[in-house]
């Protein structure tokens, strides 16, 4: 379990100019490597910061810096039972190092049932704006994968990430919610407020504690739902954007992507063709939703680790 002293670091490093995630993420690995916690980091003067690590002298210099934001970031992540997750702590999910490598975050914030961290799971996206058809088979399709015991990963944005939490812990599932903005911003959501428990949910940021919601740390973090992710669902998707991105992203990476295949698909659907004919599976809906069998199949995999905190969730 990470120290009070090391989550402190952790954020003054995250806010040195200049040292990005995947720098952050090779000091980090590096540091352990030689036996070293990131508070042992930040105490290091900047020459021995410079010959050991290899890093920017502008860099080296900014490190030892005190950082009063740090300090308040800290105890309210502690306050809120918010666990920071380093890429060297081992409950840290060896799945999305395997899936994206250095690409992966440096730092998970997270709070709630950390063995959803590494149960099967299934990612699922779709548009804003989907079709009241496209959200009602998110929904269900969430549902027979929680009563698969199949875990739900989605971006709790509006429309159907938010369909596809709901469709889980409604039925008695679990959730996990990937932030594209800070985990101290998060709130339950009125169609989730009265189902989340820390439980059934995990809720994960891998951005700046404080920090708001901007349309790259969405992309990012549609990334890190593919990692987190044994399979993705597409329920629909536009020929552009975080739905489209995802799924090209996805594919790429050699995660099994399942789309569904409408016979009049809506616009909010146009890229789901597009995304089929690059390597997704067809799944097509029937009068009661979709066969999920296939799905569940994919994302199978192990479990390890648990911890809660409950004070995210209402």
């Amino acid at each position: 379990m990470t120290t009070r002293e090391d989550t402190v670091a952790i954020l003054r490093l995250m806010q040195v100019s200049g040292l990005g995630p995947k720098t952050l993420h090779r000091l980090l690995v590096r540091a352990a490597d030689v036996g070293m916690t990131p508070a042992d980091v930040v105490h290091l003067q900047p020459s021995v910061l410079q010959k050991r690590f290899a890093l920017k002298e502008g860099i080296c210099s900014e490190i030892p810096k005190e950082n009063r934001d740090a300090e308040a970031v800290g105890a309210a992540l502690e306050e809120r039972g918010v666990a920071p997750l380093s890429v060297t702590d081992p409950q840290y999910p060896a799945r999305l190092l395997t899936r994206l490598g250095e690409d992966a975050p440096a730092v998970l914030f997270a709070a709630g049932s950390m063995k959803l961290l590494n149960s099967p799971s299934v990612a699922c996206a779709g548009a804003r704006d989907a079709s009241e058809r496209g959200l009602s088979l998110a929904r269900t399709a969430c549902r027979e994968l929680a009563n698969a015991r199949v875990n739900v990963t989605s971006g709790y944005a509006n429309g159907v990430d938010l369909a596809a939490h709901e469709g889980a812990v409604s039925a008695g599932g679990t959730t996990t919610i990937v932030l594209a903005e800070g985990i101290l911003g998060f709130r339950p959501k009125a169609p989730l407020a009265d189902h989340l428990t820390e439980q059934n949910s995990l809720i994960v940021s891998q951005f700046w504690p404080a920090g708001r919601w901007t349309q790259y740390q969405a992309m990012q973090r549609n990334r890190t739902i593919i990692g987190l992710s044994g399979a993705m669902l597409i329920v629909e998707s536009g020929l552009d954007g975080g739905t489209f991105d995802a799924g090209t992203t996805a594919i790429r990476l050699g995660l099994p992507v399942f789309a569904i295949r409408f016979d009049n698909p809506p616009e909010s659907a146009a890229g789901n063709q597009v995304l089929l004919d690059r390597g997704a599976v067809s799944l097509t809906p029937g009068s009661t939703g979709i066969e999920v069998s296939s799905l569940v199949t994919a994302c199978r995999g192990g479990e390890s680790g648990s911890a809660t905190a409950e004070s995210l969730f209402g």
